[in-house]
């Protein structure tokens, strides 16, 4: 059974990355998975998943397939590392698989530091403006010697505001599938991310499907599990309701045309593939179109949003400075 994997920092990624490429590097070279697993064990870059690996490994010395071992080696891989992998390994692509997920995941761990570092700024301004202000109450900490009354003040302004996104955090993992439909829904909202998300998604989902139908999976099979994977619920809805459409004979690409996610590039190049039967040749350009495009609208994100951050910290603080100096200054004029 697939199972999820936690949230990765973009160290984690690119550690995983590299560990990717090392592997795929190994077999390559003509070395059999088992050995090539037990020769990456001991690396550095597989320090933080070495229990899985171990596992993992375990598992196939008993003699289980590849797809099935790695299944049962626990959650340090995503449902879709997973289903990818395990339809490499049918097909004899794992290298090309290897390779995939480790441009993928170096890629994403490049987005999020881009993105980190450009909010880093704006986020210790708001810090301090909210250390600073208001500012009388600053003042009598510093003239007057109240530091109690401005630490107690502090204390519960950075409480409140941490505890209300710790407690967003784990009410989110704890809702699980219903969070991620929610959290998908308002994400989609959201002007660059949600089209990041969405082409995101659609790009998983092809290569997945590559990868399944390449290893000899049913169509119907191979939609049901690449659905799963991409970590779309709007997806894997669309594609359960399919289901009886092509049971009665019905065609995924007739599916795809009246269904706002797919229609367009992924719908029209999916639809060519099926009639010609070169769906081998279609969905990886379908993989790569949507990649790109997710990267494209990530890279947007990643400037815009932090501008707007800052934009918005600037705007605040503006406003505090000007109404201390506002009411400095009307009591000044009531003093005379």
């Amino acid at each position: 059974m697939l199972v999820s994997s936690p949230v990765n920092s973009s160290r984690t990624l690119a550690r995983r990355a590299e560990w990717f490429d090392q592997l795929a590097t190994l077999l390559e070279a003509g070395v059999p998975v088992l050995r090539a697993l037990e020769l990456q064990r001991n690396s550095a870059m597989a320090k933080p998943w070495r229990k899985g690996i171990d596992a993992w490994i375990r598992h196939l010395q008993a003699g289980e397939p590849l797809p099935i071992a790695l299944a049962q080696s626990g959650n340090w891989l995503s449902e879709f590392d997973q289903t990818l992998l395990g339809a490499a390994a049918q097909s004899g692509r794992m290298e090309r698989a290897l390779r995939f997920l480790s441009h993928d995941d170096r890629e994403r761990a490049r987005l999020q530091r881009l993105m980190m570092s450009g909010m880093l700024y704006p986020l210790i301004v708001a810090h301090v403006a909210l250390l600073v202000f208001p500012v009388p109450l600053l003042v009598d900490a510093v003239i007057d010697g109240l530091l109690s009354p401005y630490l107690l003040a502090k204390a519960r302004v950075f409480v409140s505001i941490y505890g209300v996104l710790f407690a967003g955090y784990f009410l989110l993992r704890l809702l699980g599938e219903h969070a991620r439909a929610l959290t998908e829904r308002v994400v989609g909202l959201v002007p660059g991310l949600g089209a990041a998300r969405r082409c995101w998604a659609l790009s998983r989902v092809a290569a997945a499907l590559d990868g399944l139908l390449a290893a000899g999976v049913a169509v119907r099979q191979a939609w049901t599990m690449a659905a799963a994977a991409a970590g779309s619920p709007t997806v894997q809805r669309a594609v359960q309701r399919w289901q009886r459409d092509w049971e009665q004979g019905g065609l995924p690409s007739e599916s795809l045309q009246r269904h706002r996610t797919f229609r367009g590039v992924f719908a029209d190049l999916y639809a060519t593939g099926e009639q010609s039967g070169t769906l081998d040749e279609a969905l990886p350009r379908i993989q790569t179109y949507y990649q790109e495009e997710a990267r494209r609208h990530l890279r947007v994100v990643s400037a815009v949003f932090p501008a707007i951050l800052y934009a918005a910290v600037v705007i605040v603080v503006g406003y505090y400075i000007f109404s201390f100096y506002a009411g400095y200054y009307r009591q000044l004029d009531f003093s005379f």
